[in-house]
């Protein structure tokens, strides 16, 4: 069992283990531990923590950037896998007098009883707006006339601000906690892992009572918080229905409405949903997964089918409701189509959404920025939810709006045991690595060349491995297409299928393979990755784009990866914005390891099923749904 709580414990004093234990025992086990520990840790502690927490995940690390290093690690690790978490560590500030009184209040602010971490759960819970919660004597300030004084911080906290989208930090005065030590919601603290530290950044510990690099980041959580639209809360603040004074003193709300709607006083909430629902591709998945969600809510949904824009993908029966025109407008159609058409401007679109209507977009798009040409079409909806993380961030920084994720319901259906790999022409007695891509999304995102060519420099034929990429949509004569199909004519062991099967089918090919990879340089969501996680099987991934939220060492095999500009043919991307370029030689690594340890690739397999399952339940979106619509019809 998993549970929606974890506490990460930086434990470098190993003495203090016991007085730390005691703390935690006012959670009354509802969580997970995460320790790290000095190389050199006595393995009698370790042995102790792990009598009280047999399922403790100890992790040795360097005596580098103090507790903050070892945080980020664990963090950028298992983000995805909790609601919330307790960073704390074990604090001497040997330079202070003092030291011990100053810890044990920290930790008393914390975790210092069982009614005090019932009432900052009840927090989290009771105020979507908390993204932080500290210690109330323990809350310091930078205030915008210090910052010429702070120039061991001032460049490096400039430049991590701008790679979040946060302006004029130098002007800015906030609120971070002393000590390091508080709580947090997980999407608070995401845009931290978009700054990109690593171990070495840190360099060694040196003793310094201020001024690292870690000290850096101590004063930086917050603005991480402030990016994903959060407000950071002390212990004394915990029942305030407002964002408290903590926070910066420039900041607007992120998610401010720029209008106020107010929801028809003769009416009942109600959606209309429009999108691709009969097609298949990506964005008809998301769509039939959106409108079972709001279904399964029990919200009025009248479904609005589009075909402008998918007219040579193949198409499906599918019956979703048609209850009349409602208040609500969700339209999942991309950005692109919205622009490039005109869509709001003419025809079915124009009559949806007028002023009487509370409009939602719900786009996706590959990389981190939007093009202003956009921007516009955007900032006409009143609200836009979005599949990802990273989706969301990207759509933050270019609307004015209130930004949700809100993950589609994907439940794959069963698919019947008579199917069999000679149904595919696929061999009986090969390890199979498979890669599916719609030739739609463009090949040079996608990049099944790089999968074929690590696979022919790693594997031969005589090893058992196979090779199997399928292209929907193919078409032959394009210089991509050629060049898999050319390649795959040299060896036995590689298979080209572009034949396009129906859902069924699909699902049961998944169950048929061995692993799935996916070198792509970015995705929007990752359909066909969360497919292969619901089939059980492991997943080699880039974890760049909105697969980030799901692929993490814990569930998947991340490959290593550098920040690429996108470069010129791959439109309709810009040239000169950034996606993920893999490296061919963690590709080569990967899949060797899973080919060699299979059952450990299962068991990652098995961790990747319970996050996708999760994440993209019918519960939980309907659950979801059903608040937001709930908040949109009544303003709360």
């Amino acid at each position: 069992m998993r549970y929606q709580t974890a506490v990460i414990l930086h434990l470098y004093y190993l003495e203090l283990w016991d007085e730390i234990n005691s703390y935690l025992d006012n959670l009354k086990g509802q969580f997970d531990l995460y320790v790290s520990v000095p190389f050199e840790a006595d393995p009698t502690v370790l042995t102790n923590i792990r009598e009280s927490y047999p399922s403790a995940r100890i992790i040795r690390y360097g005596n580098t950037g103090r507790d903050v290093a070892p945080f980020l690690e664990i963090f950028s690790a298992i983000a995805p896998l909790y609601k919330y978490f307790c960073k704390i560590h074990s604090k001497r500030t040997l330079q202070l007098s003092g030291g011990d009184e100053w810890r044990r209040d920290l930790y008393d602010e914390l975790l210092g009883s069982e009614e005090r971490v019932r009432e900052i759960m009840m927090a989290f819970e009771n105020n979507s707006k908390i993204g932080m919660i500290g210690p109330a004597n323990h809350v310091e300030s930078i205030r915008s006339s210090q910052w010429t004084g702070f120039r061991e911080y001032r460049d490096i906290l400039t430049m991590w601000a701008e790679r979040i989208g946060v302006e004029r930090i130098d002007q800015l005065m906030y609120y971070y906690f002393g000590g390091t030590m508080f709580w947090f919601r997980s999407e608070a603290l995401m845009p931290i892992l978009d700054i990109h530290i690593t171990q070495t950044d840190f360099g060694n510990e040196t003793g310094a009572y201020d001024g690292t690099i870690a000290h850096a980041l101590e004063r930086f959580l917050p603005v991480a918080a402030y990016a994903a639209g959060f407000g950071i809360y002390d212990t004394d603040h915990l029942a305030s229905d407002c964002v408290s004074d903590i926070n910066p003193v420039y900041d607007q709300p992120v998610n401010a409405k720029k209008r106020i709607w107010i929801a028809p006083a003769d009416g009942l909430p109600g959606v209309n949903l429009v999108g691709p629902v009969e097609f298949i591709n990506g964005v008809g998945v998301s769509s039939r997964g959106y409108a079972k969600s709001l279904e399964h809510a029990g919200v009025t949904l009248n479904v609005v089918p589009w075909r402008k824009g998918f007219e040579r993908l193949n198409r499906i029966d599918v019956a979703f409701p048609e209850s009349g025109l409602q208040p609500i407008n969700l339209i999942h159609l991309n950005l692109d189509l919205l622009t490039a058409e005109r869509l709001l401007d003419r025809g079915v679109l124009a009559e949806l959404t007028n002023a009487d209507r509370y409009n939602i977009c719900v786009p996706y798009w590959e990389l981190s920025q939007l093009p202003p040409v956009w921007h516009e079409t955007l900032n006409r909806f009143d609200e836009v939810w979005c599949a990802s993380s990273f989706m969301a961030d990207a759509v933050s920084a270019a609307f004015s709006g209130p930004v949700r994720v809100i993950r589609p319901s994907l439940e794959w259906q069963s698919v019947s045991s008579d199917y069999r790999r000679k149904d595919f022409s696929l061999p009986e007695e090969k390890f199979i690595f498979f890669y599916a891509a719609d030739i739609g999304s463009i090949m040079g995102r996608k990049n099944p060349m790089a999968l074929l060519r690590a696979f022919v420099e790693e594997f031969q034929p005589e090893e058992g491995a196979c090779c199997l990429i399928k292209i929907n949509y193919a078409n032959r004569g394009s210089r991509e297409v050629r060049e898999l199909i050319n390649l795959s004519k040299q060896r036995p062991d590689v298979i080209f299928m572009d034949k396009l099967l129906e859902e069924h089918r699909m699902h049961a090919l998944f169950d048929q393979i061995d692993c799935y990879v996916s070198p792509h340089r970015s995705e929007g969501l990752g359909l066909t990755i969360l497919e292969a996680m619901h089939a059980s099987k492991p997943v080699i991934a880039t974890p760049y784009g909105g697969v980030a939220d799901f692929v993490t060492p814990e569930t998947a095999f991340p490959l290593d990866f550098r920040v690429a500009p996108v470069g010129e043919g791959n439109f309709p991307y810009p040239p000169d914005y950034v996606w993920a370029e893999p490296s061919t030689t963690s590709l080569r690594q990967s899949m060797r390891q899973v080919f060699l340890h299979r059952e450990d690739a299962k068991r990652t397999a098995s961790r990747g099923k319970e996050l996708s399952n999760v994440l993209f339940s019918l519960e939980r979106t309907s659950s979801i749904m059903r608040e937001e619509i709930r908040r949109i019809w009544y303003g709360k």
